[in-house]
């Protein structure tokens, strides 16, 4: 509870106390207008999104967060004693640190499944909730991203790569030119995404970056053949399904999550499916400020499930 962000980070956010040894915060913008709305935003490495939502800093308090055992996080928690149900137990305790009310969350793919989760769980306690390109409502769908159309000579590389031991003699250099197969079977692969995206994503020690295949797995491996097609309808918090327009599998994806929630709309914004602030980064914190005051983007659609708009009420 005593080490603060380091001073250069310290320039462009304010820095808070950690909520807790897993935990480091940082809060962004200073003087932020009162009566803004407060809002949460879980992610394994959060510094990824922090660039991308910086300028909602403006009028809204942002509170990043690292989850433990990945980014600046400082427990040493093996990654066997990592799971989904301790991320959620940890944005509790990131809630009841900070005295925080019905939150806002904004989360990214991960981070958008533990938000839409925390709202079933914790009924009244999420108020809005943003969902970047979450991960699939159902393990079985993940069988069908892995045929989607693939880069074979990017796959190539990073298997020859893997093969000679990059990941571990050179972790920060792999990880600037094969970060997106941390998304396997969905992989990223477009080369100005991935150079574009590298300075935030791989911004971490070395030794974090040599784990997260193995935190990643573990992670998983905590949702053994997971379905939440039928439960998503108990979360009651309206809530905002984002994703680029690159891929129809991940379309259809946001379209299950879209369609099940019990108040949610649709935002297609940019190309790339996993990162749709990579293309349309001001468009996307248009939507999102609208949402986070209380009104739906004028982009926004309700869909079924099959993506089909709905007409609103």
């Amino acid at each position: 509870m005593t080490t603060l962000l380091d001073q250069d980070r310290c320039s462009t956010t304010r820095c808070v106390e950690r909520a807790s040894p897993w935990v480091l915060g940082r809060v962004a913008s200073v003087g932020t207008p009162a009566g803004a709305s407060s809002a949460p935003v879980p992610g394994a490495r959060s510094v990824r999104a922090e660039a991308a939502l910086a300028p909602l800093a403006d009028s809204h308090i942002l509170l990043f967060y690292d989850q433990r055992a990945r980014g600046r996080s400082t427990t040493a928690t093996h990654p066997d004693s990592l799971s989904f149900g301790q991320d959620l137990e940890d944005l509790a305790a990131v809630q009841a640190h900070f005295g925080l009310g019905p939150l806002r969350l904004v989360g990214h793919h991960w981070g958008a499944a533990l938000a839409a989760q925390y709202a079933i769980r914790h009924p009244g306690q999420v108020a809005r909730m943003v969902l970047l390109s979450p991960i699939p409502d159902r393990l079985s769908f993940t069988f069908r991203l892995a045929y989607l159309p693939n880069d074979t000579a990017a796959i190539a590389a990073w298997a020859a790569a893997r093969a000679q031991g990059a990941d571990s003699l050179d972790p920060a250099g792999f990880c600037k030119r094969y970060w997106g197969f941390l998304f396997s079977p969905a992989e990223v692969t477009t080369k100005t995404v991935v150079l574009g995206l590298a300075p935030m994503i791989c911004d971490d020690t070395p030794d974090r970056l040599r784990s997260r295949s193995t935190i990643s797995r573990q992670l998983y491996l905590s949702l053994p053949g997971y379905n939440w097609s039928d439960s998503l309808t108990m979360a009651l918090s309206p809530a905002l399904v984002i994703v680029g327009g690159e891929s129809a599998a991940w379309l259809s994806n946001a379209d299950q999550w879209a369609s099940r929630l019990h108040d949610a709309r649709k935002v297609v914004l940019g190309h790339t499916a996993l990162f749709p602030w990579a293309e349309a980064r001001e468009e996307l914190n248009v939507a999102i400020d609208r949402f986070l005051r209380g009104d739906w983007p004028t982009v926004a659609i309700r869909v079924d499930s099959l993506g089909h708009p709905i007409a609103s009420p």
